[in-house]
């Protein structure tokens, strides 16, 4: 069976319906969430945020990306409950960031978050003219979904008062430099369609395995659910890809009954960032 052109157009079809479906009520959960005026208390903007420190990000394999929790939710503080004691105990202390630690450390995981899909971008609208003319149909698509993702991260790093991590200017095209370096050989190698398409399966692939695997930290239902479409507009591009890729393979173009999570991005893998810009 091959994937025929009508096929493919129907299917991205449907991707383009779904992923607008999917950023319709996002950009009003970032600015909710992340609105210095709203009563979301900064240690639920953190956790929410899926950031395991102040100023780290999630890596695997040596390719940095944020994951899936870039969605946050709106909710109350939670209520705190007094446990009875009876006899003499020890005392404890506890510990927690501060307001503006927690602001900091949204702040580096947005701005991350922003300057991957500025890469993802990039590096798709610099190599399209090296693709046939299927191909760059495809990545053009893409390049729109990935900006849209890139644009209301920075309308969320904009409501905290933010800027760009890497220099303070306003300057949000610019790529994540971890990733760009980490992924410098399929780059360089995206010459021609089978390298164009080469590092788009990476980009997609990552992307959508870590999706799949960080769903588990969201706390709210409609988080997860939303962290889902998320995922599933990533592994349908990658359906369009391998589809592309092997045309007269359908167990290639599909072939696992459930999603990955091999390569993702896991919460115990974290490194310090730097050039944050504060």
């Amino acid at each position: 069976m091959t994937l025929s052109r009508d096929e493919m157009r129907r299917e991205l079809d449907a991707i383009k319906r779904e992923h607008e479906a999917d950023m319709a009520g996002r950009p009003g959960l970032l600015r909710r969430l992340f609105d210095p005026e709203s009563r979301v208390p900064a240690e639920v903007r953190a956790a929410a945020a899926g950031a395991p420190s102040r100023r780290q990000l999630l890596t695997a394999g040596g390719l940095t990306i944020l994951g899936a929790a870039v969605v946050s939710a709106c909710v109350e503080p939670p209520e705190e409950r007094q446990i009875p004691v009876t006899g003499a105990g020890k005392e404890t202390t506890t510990t927690s960031m501060s307001s503006a630690d927690m602001e900091a450390m949204n702040l580096t995981v947005l701005r991350v978050g922003q300057s991957i899909e500025a890469l993802a971008v990039q590096q798709y609208e610099a190599v399209v003219g090296a693709a046939d003319a299927e191909l760059a149909d495809v990545l053009t698509l893409f390049a729109e979904q990935h900006q849209e993702h890139a644009q209301s991260l920075s309308d969320a790093i904009t409501s905290l008062g933010g800027e760009p991590y890497q220099d303070g200017s306003q300057a949000w095209d610019k790529p994540n430099p971890a990733l760009l370096e980490a992924l410098a050989e399929p780059i360089a190698l995206a010459t021609d369609n089978t390298g164009v398409l080469a590092l788009a399966l990476i980009l997609e692939n990552v992307a959508q395995q870590t999706y799949t695997y960080q769903v588990k930290n969201l706390s709210e239902p409609e988080l997860r659910a939303a962290a889902m479409s998320i995922g599933g507009i990533e592994a349908r591009h990658m359906a369009v890809l391998l589809g592309i890729e092997t045309p007269d393979t359908p167990t290639a173009q599909a072939p696992f009954p459930f999603g990955k999570t091999l390569d993702a991005v896991k919460e115990g893998e974290a490194v310090e960032v730097v050039g944050s810009g504060q």
